[in-house]
C-alpha cells in the first residue's frame, strides 16, 4: 500500500510504502512521477518511507540514495526539499 506523506508544489515526491507494492500502487506512483514530468521537472527528488520493504541493490547512474531512520524524518524531508 502507498500513501503520500506530504504534497509539494516543486520537484519533490514523498510517500510511504506499507507491506509491499501492488500493481495498483506502482501505477499510482508512476502517475505521481509523470505528473511532475508533465509540469516540466527534469529531476525529481523522491522520499520513500519503507515499512519492512525489501528492495534491490541496483544503482542507476545519476541517482543519489541516502537512508534515514524514522527519527530523522525532518532531515530526510530537508534532503529531498532543500529550499
Amino acid at each position: 500500500m502507498v500513501e503520500q506523506l506530504k504534497t509539494f508544489d516543486n520537484n519533490v515526491l514523498a510517500f510511504t510504502i506499507i507491506d509491499g507494492l501492488s500493481n495498483v500502487d506502482e501505477q499510482y506512483i508512476q502517475k505521481l512521477f509523470n505528473n511532475k514530468i508533465d509540469v516540466g521537472y527534469e529531476q525529481i527528488n523522491i522520499l520513500v518511507k519503507l515499512d519492512e520493504y525489501k528492495f534491490s541493490k541496483n544503482k542507476e547512474k545519476g541517482r543519489h540514495e541516502r537512508y534515514f531512520y524514522i527519527s530523522e524524518m525532518d532531515e530526510a524531508m530537508a534532503f529531498v526539499n532543500p529550499e
